[in-house]
């Protein structure tokens, strides 16, 4: 089910899905072939990036990609690499754990980029018992962007601790003095 160009949808990236059509005692009657448009599917996920965004704000890069079973790109957020990349032959951690791992986050450095980026992780379910749409989404984002907001609280904290009132501070320090 490699991704690839539809003829009868004018160019646009589709994966194909065959399933059996079975009789009443499970004989093969013949066969049906759905091709489904890959950008459907990322305008979908695109609405949910795009909600992410409004709540962590617009300097916040979120990228994501969907990989089919073997780690082959079929849909990039940003550098539109469908079918020319493997990520799990590349060795990126994220990629070698969708499908043998609960799903969860990972920091590892961006292949491409070379910053360190926290990627969740995860597969989704398919169509009963047809293997063919279990693909991997990865949604990452870099580190940085994530504790920017845990760096500015802290640094507030820090600067109300460290205010006018240094009696507070002097005063334990007495009570921490041992007598003369």
């Amino acid at each position: 089910m490699k991704p690839r160009p539809s003829e009868d949808l004018g160019g646009a990236i589709v994966a194909s899905l065959t399933a059996p059509i079975k009789g009443p005692s499970g004989e093969c009657l013949g066969a049906v072939t759905e091709e489904i448009s890959l950008a459907v599917l990322e305008d979908c996920f695109a609405r949910t990036v795009t909600a992410l965004q409004a709540q962590w704000g617009s300097t916040v890069r979120i990228e994501y990609q969907f990989l089919n079973r073997e780690g082959e790109v079929i849909a990039d957020s940003h550098l539109r690499e469908e079918g020319t990349v493997n990520l799990k032959r590349k060795g990126l951690p994220s990629a070698q754990l969708f499908d043998s791992a609960p799903p969860g986050f990972i920091e590892e450095r961006h292949l491409r980029r070379q910053v360190d980026v926290v990627t969740a992780y995860a597969m989704t379910k398919g169509i009963e018992e047809l293997d063919a749409f279990r693909w991997g989404i990865l949604v990452r984002v870099d580190r940085d962007d994530l504790l920017a907001p845990i760096r500015t609280t802290i640094t507030k904290i820090g600067l109300a601790g460290g205010g006018d009132d240094s009696s507070v501070g002097g005063g334990a320090l007495v009570e921490c003095t041992p007598p003369a």
